[in-house]
C-alpha cells in the first residue's frame, strides 16, 4: 500500500541552494542520513555554531516542487499538505510542552509529526483538500491551533516555505490523516431563512457567531442540545453549514472533529426541515446572547452561562483540566462569578432544583484563581 507520503517535493542540496530537485517526501522525513550532524547541534548552545552546521544540511519544500527558483509563483505541482512549526519561543504558556508532540499526534488531520533539528520544536504535515487554497487553509488551521492555545510560526504560510533537515527516531506518521477542510467564512456564504427576512437573520446570526467566538460559548451542552442545532445549521445552509457547526461545537470539552463531521453528515441526509434558523436564534438566548435589540451591544450574561457551564463541567465528573482551561484566563468572568456567589447558589437551586452549599460554591471558585 503506498504511502500518503510517498509523494514528489522539491529538494536542495542546502538552506542556501535555489536549484530544486525531485525528492521523496517520506524518505526525507525518515532518512538518518544526517542523524550525528543533528544529535550535535542538539547539544551546542551556541547558536552560532548550530546554525553553522544547520546550514550544510540539506531541504526540501514539503508542499510541492518548483521550477528554476524556490517562489510561490514557480510552484509546478502542489504536494497537497501544509508544514507548521510549532517553536518552543512563542509557546511558553504550554505546561507540558515536552509532552506537546503526543498531543498533537492525537490530532486526526496531522500525517506526519516530528522533532525539529533543535530538539525542542515539533513541524507538522497536514493534508489539504484544495491547493489554490493554501494560505486560507492556513489562516483556518492558525486559529484552530490558537484555540488549543498553541500558536504556530506565521511564515509557514507561504506554499514555498522551506523545512530542513531534521532527525526523529520516533517520528510520527498516520497514513490515515483526515483532510483538513476548513476554509474561512466569506461573505457570499449566508443562512436561508425561512420565518423572517433574509437580510435580517444574516445579520443576526453573523452577531450571533461572532459572540459565541469571542466570548467561547458552549450553546451545545448535551447530545439532544447538540443534535437539533446541527440540524438547524444543515436545513438553513447545507454543506456550507459545516463549518459553523465546528464553530459551535468546539467549546465543549469533549468536541471531536471526526464526531462533529459524522454527526453533521447524518443530519445532512436526515428530514430536518423543521429545524430552521429561528431554533439556533432560541438556544442563543437561552445562553445570554441576545439575537434582537440587544445584540448590537454584544450583551451576553456571563452569570447564566456561568451557571450552565458550572453544571456541565463540574458535576459531569469531567477533568478538572477542561474546567480550568476553560475559566482561568477569563478574568472578567470571575470577578462576575466571585462577586455574584450568592445569586449564583439561589440560581442553581431554584433553576435547577438542586441544593449545592455556599462553602462549595466559593472553594470551587477559589481554586481557579
Amino acid at each position: 500500500m503506498k504511502s500518503i507520503l510517498d509523494i514528489t517535493v522539491s529538494g536542495y542540496s542546502n538552506y542556501m541552494d535555489n536549484k530544486p530537485i525531485n525528492v521523496n517526501l517520506k524518505l526525507f522525513l525518515t532518512s538518518d542520513k544526517y542523524q550525528k550532524e543533528v544529535e550535535q547541534i542538539r547539544t551546542l548552545t551556541d547558536k552560532g555554531q548550530r546554525d553553522k552546521i544547520k546550514s550544510t544540511l540539506p531541504a526540501i519544500t514539503p508542499s510541492g516542487t518548483f521550477a528554476n527558483s524556490r517562489k510561490d509563483e514557480n510552484l509546478i505541482k502542489h504536494s497537497g499538505f501544509i508544514c507548521i512549526d510549532i517553536d518552543l519561543k512563542g509557546n511558553e504558556n504550554v505546561n507540558n510542552y515536552t509532552d506537546l508532540k503526543t498531543e498533537l499526534c492525537k490530532i486526526p488531520f496531522v500525517a506526519f509529526c516530528g522533532l525539529s533539528v533543535s530538539g525542542t520544536g515539533y513541524f507538522v504535515l497536514i493534508p489539504i483538500k484544495e491547493h489554490q487554497h493554501h494560505r486560507d487553509y492556513f489562516n483556518t488551521l492558525f486559529s484552530a491551533f490558537q484555540d488549543m492555545n498553541i500558536t504556530i510560526d506565521k511564515s509557514c504560510v507561504n506554499v514555498s516555505r522551506l523545512r530542513g533537515y531534521s532527525y526523529d527516531k520516533d517520528c510520527f506518521i498516520n497514513e490515515n490523516a483526515k483532510v483538513w477542510d476548513y476554509l474561512p467564512r466569506t461573505k457570499e456564504v449566508k443562512p436561508q431563512a425561512t420565518k423572517t427576512s433574509q437580510k435580517s437573520d444574516n445579520y443576526y446570526f453573523d452577531k450571533c457567531m461572532n459572540i459565541i467566538q469571542t466570548n467561547k460559548i458552549d450553546i451545545t451542552t448535551n447530545y439532544d442540545n447538540w443534535f437539533i442545532l446541527l440540524g438547524c445549521l444543515a436545513n438553513t445552509f447545507g454543506e456550507n453549514g459545516r463549518q459553523y457547526a465546528h464553530i459551535i461545537s468546539q467549546y465543549h470539552p469533549n468536541y471531536k472533529t471526526s464526531e462533529t463531521d459524522f454527526y453533521y453528515n447524518k443530519v445532512l441526509k436526515s428530514d430536518s426541515k423543521k429545524r430552521d434558523i429561528s431554533t439556533f436564534f432560541k438556544f442563543c438566548k437561552e445562553y445570554g446572547i441576545s439575537y434582537k435589540d440587544e445584540i448590537n451591544n454584544n450583551t451576553v450574561d456571563y452569570k447564566e452561562i456561568y451557571i450552565k457551564n458550572l453544571i456541565r463541567l463540574q458535576w459531569t465528573n469531567l477533568d478538572k483540566k477542561a474546567w480550568i482551561l476553560e475559566y482561568e484566563n477569563n478574568k472578567e468572568l470571575k470577578s462576575i462569578v466571585l462577586n455574584n456567589i450568592e445569586w449564583l447558589c439561589s440560581t442553581f437551586n431554584k433553576k435547577y432544583n438542586m441544593n449545592i452549599a455556599d462553602n462549595e460554591y466559593y472553594n470551587i471558585l477559589k481554586s481557579i484563581n
